[in-house]
């Protein structure tokens, strides 16, 4: 009886310790969703805003980089951002901002069907270097952030922890 009774606490305690673990990575994993969710969202109340059309305007670059969403709604409208991206992708080098970033954001504001990705990745295949990031490691960059790592199956694609460093 003493044997069943020490037997049952120390499954009970295991247990409990094994659901205040599960507990607090669920925790942590909401946290970092969370952080990923609002940053999407922040994103994409500038796409809503037209201010996605000034990604390409230097000053429009800094304060979408800047988080300032009510700076860049002030910037007047380009041409329309999913026309332009790729055929524009060689004139964020020169802004002297962050590339990285700058791509980073270019991969938030993608249409989000499959057929246009396809062909966006496409046009982008000749700039690709898996040593930085271009617009082909951007979209790959998006899908790390909003699904995590198993939906990057091409080659060379960045980690979950080069995501998450472009951002600081």
């Amino acid at each position: 009886m003493y044997y069943h009774l020490v037997c049952k606490r120390f499954a009970t305690n295991e247990m409990n310790s094994i659901f205040v673990t599960i507990l607090f990575a669920c925790l942590a994993g909401l946290v970092f969703t969370d952080e990923a969710s609002d940053l999407k969202q922040k994103f994409q109340q500038v796409h809503l805003s037209c201010s996605a059309r000034t990604l390409f305007n230097p000053i429009g670059i800094k304060y979408l980089i800047d988080l300032n969403f009510n700076a860049a709604q002030r910037i007047p409208n380009h041409d329309c951002f999913e026309k332009c991206v790729f055929q524009s992708i060689g004139t964020v080098t020169p802004t002297g901002l962050d590339n990285n970033k700058i791509l980073a954001l270019a991969a938030i504001f993608q249409p989000q069907t499959i057929p246009q990705t396809q062909i966006q990745l496409a046009k982008c295949s000749s700039l690709y270097n898996p040593n930085n990031f271009d617009c082909a490691a951007a979209w790959r960059l998006y899908l790390c952030l909003q699904n995590g790592e198993s939906t990057l199956s091409q080659p060379k694609a960045p980690t979950c922890a080069v995501v998450r460093a472009a951002w600081n």
